[in-house]
């Protein structure tokens, strides 16, 4: 018997994009936080950080919103302090 694995379409998506600015991760991010899917977002966060793609205000908020959403307290509170970091200011959507 042959297992079928389902791949989200958020995953498919990033594959196949051809230009990956920071507007397309914040899409797909933001879809996976209003999935509940909290470790699909880290992972393709950590996935745009290590293609060099500088984060902003936004795509923070559905990093954040995605961990909220997941339970993922202390993934949260590391991906909010590494805000400053980037050289971004927490707003009050960030907390």
């Amino acid at each position: 018997m042959i297992e079928e694995r389902i791949v989200p379409s958020e995953v498919t998506m990033v594959s196949v994009m051809k230009e990956r600015d920071v507007s397309a991760w914040t899409a797909v991010i933001g879809a996976m936080a209003m999935e509940g899917n909290g470790e699909g977002a880290l992972d393709l966060f950590n996935e745009m950080l290590e293609q060099e793609i500088k984060p902003d205000e936004v795509v923070f908020t559905g990093v954040l919103t995605a961990c909220s959403h997941g339970g993922l307290v202390e993934q949260g509170k590391h991906i909010f302090n590494s805000m400053k970091e980037q050289g971004i200011t927490p707003h009050i959507v960030h907390y």
